[in-house]
Parts: structure tokens; C-alpha cells; sequence
């Protein structure tokens, strides 16, 4: 596959001879000239971040659940909110808050002028938080340079329209501007000279939700002339590039890498192999920027303080697992906003953000603890690793077309399944409501007159009540920790036998080559089939059948699973080509599945590619369509009939003389009536396959896997075999932790406790009989 395959060339990069800066609280950068470096980026994979055994035991998060928060000091230095300050730390410490995030947005305060550096306040807040007995996660400030940077350095962005984006927001800078990873990594240094010997301080995150505001994808000089760079790097010469392009469509070859542009503002779309080659340079360049700062932590730590980042679940410009993996990253956290996600995104059904707007949708937030799970784990290649939320929403956020409060109940739901998915930190932002700047609408633990709101009074339910009763049943025990006294589950969790296969450089290749949308500057819009929903589709009905599922990289090791899912992997990469060869058990695959090759191109012969999934499956899909709502097509299965929407394909259940040999399970019922929408296949050595040739939907995907998990002898979390009729419905979820299984119910009125809790195991929180909505309850196994 070539964006794995062609020969990286390397490139040389200067590196900038800081002056030596001293640890003093106040300190004058000898000289004023402006500093510089040249950093060239190079397409594929980084060297690895692991540097040296000593410094690679510094970065194990402490097992455990632990509770946090995001804090900002510097929003209370006026004399008339010193009073409200003075008493946080002692709060946070009584309210059993174990980590507080601080510094993120702290660079002028700790950097007021070029060169200039004042650590007072930081050093005082450390200290403080430190001396209560907790630990501080420290954010590298780079995501608000101030202005004296914009000014005299030329950082700045540009969009997809060549406007330079300004000062006066945040995440203002060009990830391949020199200027700018001079001064990050300059910045970085000094607060790693300064802090990593510091005991106090007990994680790193670097920068500050990268990818936030489209910031990805910048269209300045400083990306054009990196681009140029990174597609020698990868092509080696122009004409090798211009034939896995197809640039002798439209006489778009080019005779020089410096005459490519980035692709933006053509008369109409651009080609998509090169659109997608700069999405994944973009990603790339984000990677390089991260890691830079990952290792000049690593070289200066002296104590456990894992790297982190806080990632954006739906923010999806760069590729996660391969940030994890080539940074080096020790705990993977993200950002949960279920209210604001749920009404921000325009591919999310109106009855869904009516129905949960004030409690997120059932599966996005588990989705994404699996997830960074995953992520975690390809920082320290194995399946799974540290994770957990680096800010929940406390309540009312300020950003989304409309911000309502949250269901009485909802934050201590959303913190129980955080940690009933095994996750190790649950941080809500943020200690205090603003009162000035862009977030003072935005919700906290204390409101604004420091008084308890919705998210602290729900935070000490947890803590004070729940927690210990599963404690007191010996579903948790309490060990010493680095924060005092933490809780750690009892028993070990079964191993997850299902596996979700979530690939980003599928969503750049389908961002390319989407097939249906509106083209507007540099990509589409309104595209029929969107990536996010129908990972969601799947992910969803194996969620409604009650089954435990870890959410992969294409990276991972397949053999530990009984059933693995690919909802749209439209390019089949290398190392997942491998892992698919040695599987043994049963796998299912989506729409546009091993649909392209190469850059960008249709296999030989028609979709699937030629390799594993070809062999496995022997189908040939022959056309395909995107419909608009209202072109409706039905499919049948199982005696009922589902929705076809957005995507179908016509695929025949053969290929080159031979047939699949299972039959066909669901057929198309209205114009091509009795035309396959799935083929399967089990091969002589026991492998089987099965294909969804449309975009489904939750409600048909739960029915059908589970048939398939039935067959593949999948239980669920109370240890049932499921089936076709394992039902949850739309609102309730089970996780299981330990010996203990969750109950989640994310609809609007109480449900039933369903029939197959078994009647041995004992509620410890909560009803046995019924679930109240945004209600929680506990079951221990006995």
C-alpha cells in the first residue's frame, strides 16, 4: 500500500542553539535577535519516542480511579478574587479531587515578553496543589502564543480561503511555520528544565486539544513549502508521483514538487489522491510538532509523570493512533462535552438531539472511551493502555448552537461509565465559572459566587456515597497510591472477545473521494456517507446486544478476538493485511470496505483489493450509489424489513467462478428486489466472512450481529449467548468492571430491568427492578 510502502527519504533539519537560561523566576534571553530554524517534516513514520529505559518507567499513570479538574490561577490574581482563590485547593483536596490540570493557557503569564520569562504564579500554584497532597497534570501553553509571537514571528495561518487567521482566539499558529516550533519547543524546554524534577507535578499534556477550530489543515507558505517536501519524500521524483496520482487526468502533472500547491481554491475539486496525500501531511505535522515536545520531557523528567495530550473524539484531521504511537504517548484523555457533541454536529438526527439533548447520545461517550483505550495502547504497542477524561462537562457548555442543562443525575452517570469502562481519571472542567473572556457562559463544579453547582454536588455522590458502597461489597479495594488513598477494582475484568476496527487514514480516504456532497473551497460538504455515523451504527448495535467491545487500530493483533468489525475501511493497510491473514475467526465488513488502493484508485478487477480480504471473501462489488433522503430503498432480513439510506452496492456473491459458500442473509426488497445487501463466506480452513454491501442501520445491524455473534458463540457481559432478539433497546447500556456490571440509561424515562440480568447477582447502587432515567445502577456478580 503505498502510503506505507515507498521509500522514505530522509531529510536533514537544523537545530536551533538556545542561549543557556537559567531556572530564575524572572529571566532576559541574552540575545534579541530573532532565532530561527529550519525544521523539515517527512512524510511516514517518526522515530520512536521511547528514548531510554529510565525515562520510559517515568510514564505509567497510577492504576485506579481517579477524580480531577481543570483549574486556571491565573483567571483569580485580581485583589477582589484573591478572597475566592484562597480557599480552591483546600476544596479541591476535600472534595477527594486527586489531579488538577493547570498551565495550558498560561504562556503569557509565564512568558510576558520574547524571552521573558515570570514563573511565580505558576511556581506558587504547584506548590499549592502539591502541598495538599496532589498531583498536577502541567499543559504545555502552546495553544494560545501570545501576542507579542504574532507580532515579531511569523506564525500565523492561513485558511482554505488564503485569509490569514488572527490574533485574538486561540490555536493561532501554523504547525509548519519554523518560527512557531522554535518557539514551542523553547517554551517546552523551559518549563521541563524548570518542572521535571518537580514531584508535584504528576502528568504532562501537551499543547491543548489539537485540532480544535479546523486547525489542522493550514494553506500557508510555511505548509505549502513542507508539503513540497514531504511528497519528495514520499514519491522520490515527480513522475512516480504524478502516475499514482492520475495527474494525466485534466493535465494536472507537474514537473517540479515546487510547482505543487496546497490544494485549495481551485476552480472545482481538485484531484482527490493529492487532496488526500496533504491530509495525511497535515496529520503528520501535527504528530512531528507534539513529539518535539514529547521529547524534550523525556529528557529532562526525573519522576513518574506520564505524556498525555487531551484529543477531540470527533475532531478526526489527524490520525490518533499514529500520534500515540510515534510520540511515545503514556495516557491517552480525552475531551467528553455529551451535550454539546450531541447538538453540535449536523449529521446527528434531529429527533436525537431532541430526544438526548440533555443527556448525550447512548454510545458516544463509551465509543470514545474504547477508543483512546486503544489509542493508549498503540503508545506502548500492545491493544489497550492508560486512558481517561481530561474534561467532562460539568453542565451547560457555551460553545454549541444551543447549550442546555444537563438531567439531574447525568454528570454522575457520565462519571460511573468512565470508570466502569476502565477508565483511570475522570476530570470535570472546570474548578470555577469564568467571569470575563469567551467561556464565562460555560458551566463549572462552583458557580461564579462560589457556591456548589450540578457537576460538584453529583461529583460528591459518587465519591462519598456510591464508591463506597461498592467498596463496602467488595467490588473495590483501597490501596495507597501516589495521591494517598485511591480505589482499585477488586477482580480482573473478563477478556473483551469482540473487536471494532476504527482506521483514520480510511476517513481521509473517504473525506477524498466521498462520492456524493457539495463542493465548496477545498473539499465537500453534505456528504450521504458520513464515517462518524456509521461507526457509530455499528458500534451501537453491538452495544445494544450487551457485549463488551475494544475499539482497535488497524495496528492491532487480532488473534485475541471471536469476532472483529470493520464498519468502512476503505483502504486496507499493511499491517492490518497481515493481521487479517493470520485470523482465524469471524469478521465483518462494511460499505466501501478494500475499495481502494494505492494513493487513491480503484483495485484491479473491482472492489475488495486484491490480498486478504479477496481472499477470505470471494464478491466482486460491481456499482454503487449515494441516495438522497428521500430515494428510500428497504432491505429484508429475518422477516423484517430496514431503511436503506445514504449508500448501497450492488455486489454479486462471486467472484471468477467461485461463489460464496454460506447463503444469503439479507436481500434488497424493493427495486432490485432480491438482490444480495450481504454475502458470507466460510473458507476451507474455518474462516468466516460476511460483507454489508449498504450504509445499515443501528436497527438492522443489532439484529444481524447478533446472528453473527450467536454463531460465533459470543456472550455478553452477564455471561448470556446472544442472539437476533438480544435486544437492549435504544436507551440502556451494560458494562462490566471487574465483578461488577454497570446499567446506564441515557432515555428520558425509567426502563425495565431486562430479564437476563441473572437472578444471582445482588444490586449494590441503584433498583433491581427498573432504571430511573439518567440513572445508574450496580450489580455485583456473584
Amino acid at each position: 500500500m503505498l502510503h506505507q510502502n515507498v521509500a522514505l527519504k530522509s531529510l536533514a533539519s537544523l537545530a536551533l542553539l538556545l542561549p543557556s537560561l537559567t531556572a530564575a523566576a524572572t529571566l532576559q534571553v541574552a540575545s534579541p535577535e530573532r532565532p530561527f530554524i529550519l525544521a523539515e517534516r517527512t512524510a511516514g513514520s517518526y522515530p520512536s519516542s521511547s528514548s531510554n529505559s529510565t525515562s520510559a518507567s517515568l510514564g505509567a499513570f497510577p492504576h485506579g480511579l481517579h477524580f480531577g479538574v481543570d483549574y486556571y490561577p491565573e483567571a483569580w490574581v485580581d485583589p477582589g478574587e484573591l478572597d475566592k482563590k484562597a480557599t480552591d485547593t483546600q476544596r479541591q483536596k476535600e472534595a477527594g479531587l486527586q489531579y488538577v490540570r493547570i498551565g495550558e493557557f498560561m504562556w503569557k503569564n509565564i512568558e510576558p515578553q520574547d524571552g521573558v520569562y515570570n514563573f511565580t504564579l505558576l511556581d506558587q500554584a504547584i506548590e499549592d496543589i502539591g502541598s495538599k497532597g496532589m498531583k498536577v497534570i502541567l499543559g504545555t501553553p502552546t495553544a494560545t502564543p501570545p501576542r507579542w509571537a504574532s507580532l515579531k514571528y511569523d506564525i500565523l495561518p492561513q485558511d482554505s480561503m488564503h485569509f490569514d487567521r488572527i490574533h485574538g482566539s486561540r490555536r493561532h499558529y501554523s504547525f509548519s511555520s519554523p518560527d512557531y516550533q522554535m518557539l514551542s519547543k523553547r517554551i517546552t524546554k523551559k518549563l521541563a528544565e524548570r518542572y521535571g524534577d518537580n514531584p508535584h507535578v504528576g502528568a504532562i499534556q501537551l499543547d491543548n486539544e489539537f485540532g480544535c477550530h479546523s486547525t489542522v489543515r493550514t494553506y500557508d507558505k510555511h505548509a505549502k513549502g513542507a508539503f513540497q517536501k514531504w511528497l519528495q519524500n514520499k514519491y522520490g521524483d515527480v513522475e512516480t508521483m504524478n502516475r499514482l496520482q492520475g495527474n494525466t487526468f485534466w493535465s494536472q502533472a507537474y514537473d517540479a514538487f515546487d510547482e505543487v500547491d496546497v490544494p485549495t481554491q481551485e476552480v472545482t475539486e481538485s484531484n482527490p489522491a493529492l487532496r488526500l496525500d496533504f491530509f495525511e501531511f497535515s496529520s503528520d505535522q501535527v504528530i512531528a510538532f507534539a513529539k518535539d515536545q514529547a521529547d524534550i520531557w523525556r529528557k529532562y523528567r526525573k519522576h513518574n509523570a506520564p505524556i498525555s495530550t487531551n484529543f477531540m473524539g470527533f475532531f478526526v484531521d489527524f490520525d490518533h493512533h499514529k500520534f500515540a504511537k510515534e510520540v511515545g504517548l503514556e495516557l491517552a484523555t480525552f475531551d467528553s462535552y455529551p451535550l454539546g457533541n450531541t447538538e453540535q454536529f449536523d449529521w446527528v438526527p434531529t429527533a436525537d438531539k431532541v430526544k438526548y439533548g440533555r443527556q448525550g447520545r447512548p454510545d458516544a461517550q463509551s465509543f470514545h472511551f474504547e477508543l483512546y483505550k486503544g489509542v493508549a495502547g498503540m503508545g506502548k504497542g500492545q491493544a489497550t493502555g492508560d486512558w481517561g477524561v481530561m474534561e467532562l462537562q460539568p453542565g451547560a457548555v457555551n460553545w454549541a448552537q444551543y447549550n442546555p442543562i444537563p438531567l439531574k443525575g447525568m454528570v454522575r452517570l457520565w462519571l460511573h461509565e468512565i470508570f466502569a469502562h476502565g477508565g483511570s481519571l475522570a476530570a470535570i472542567f472546570r474548578w470555577r465559572e469564568a467571569f470575563y473572556g469567551e467561556e464565562q457562559m460555560h458551566e463549572a463544579m462552583y458557580r461564579r459566587d462560589n457556591t456548589q453547582n450540578q457537576a460538584y454536588i453529583e461529583q460528591q455522590e459518587v465519591a462519598t456515597k456510591d464508591l463506597p458502597a461498592l467498596i463496602q461489597a467488595g467490588l473495590l479495594s483501597e490501596v495507597q497510591g501516589e495521591t494517598g488513598t485511591v480505589t482499585t477494582w477488586s477482580a480482573e475484568t473478563p477478556k473483551t472477545k469482540v473487536a471494532f476496527v476504527h482506521d483514520y487514514y480510511s476517513q481521509f480516504v473517504l473525506e477524498s473521494n466521498p462520492q456524493g456532497g457539495i463542493w465548496s473551497t477545498n473539499t465537500f460538504n453534505s456528504v450521504p456517507f458520513v464515517w462518524h455515523e456509521i461507526n457509530g451504527n455499528f458500534y451501537s448495535a453491538l452495544r445494544r446486544l450487551g457485549l463488551a467491545v475494544d475499539v482497535i487500530s488497524p495496528d492491532t493483533d487480532l488473534s485475541a478476538y471471536d469476532l472483529v468489525v470493520v464498519p468502512a475501511m476503505a483502504h486496507i493497510s499493511d499491517a492490518f493485511e497481515k493481521h487479517l491473514n493470520a485470523y482465524k475467526g469471524s469478521i465483518v465488513f462494511g460499505p466501501r470496505s478494500a475499495s481502494k488502493v494505492d494513493t487513491l484508485s480503484i483495485p484491479d478487477g473491482l472492489p475488495p483489493s486484491a490480498g486478504a480480504v479477496r481472499d477470505r471473501l470471494p464478491i466482486s462489488v460491481n456499482r454503487v450509489e449515494s441516495l438522497r433522503p428521500d430515494l428510500a430503498d428497504k432491505v429484508s432480513f429475518g422477516g423484517k424489513e430496514y431503511p436503506v439510506k445514504s449508500w448501497a452496492e450492488w455486489v454479486r456473491c462471486a467472484r471468477n467462478g467461485t461463489n460464496t459458500s454460506m447463503p444469503v442473509e439479507a436481500t434488497f426488497s424493493s427495486y432490485r428486489d432480491g438482490e444480495p445487501a450481504t454475502c458470507a463466506h466460510k473458507t476451507e480452513d474455518g474462516k468466516v466472512s460476511r460483507y454489508v454491501a449498504y450504509y445499515a442501520d443501528a436497527n438492522f445491524l443489532t439484529a444481524y450481529l447478533g446472528k453473527v455473534a450467536s454463531e460465533a458463540g459470543i456472550k455478553d457481559v452477564w455471561g448470556n449467548t446472544v442472539s437476533s432478539s438480544s435486544d437492549l433497546g435504544e436507551d440502556l447500556r451494560f458494562s462490566r468492571q471487574g465483578n461488577a456490571v454497570f446499567a446506564f440509561n441515557y432515555g428520558p424515562s425509567a426502563v425495565d430491568v431486562p430479564s437476563s440480568v441473572p437472578s444471582s447477582a445482588s444490586v449494590i447502587v441503584g433498583d433491581a427492578k427498573s432504571v430511573a432515567a439518567a440513572g445508574v445502577a450496580v450489580w455485583k456478580l456473584s
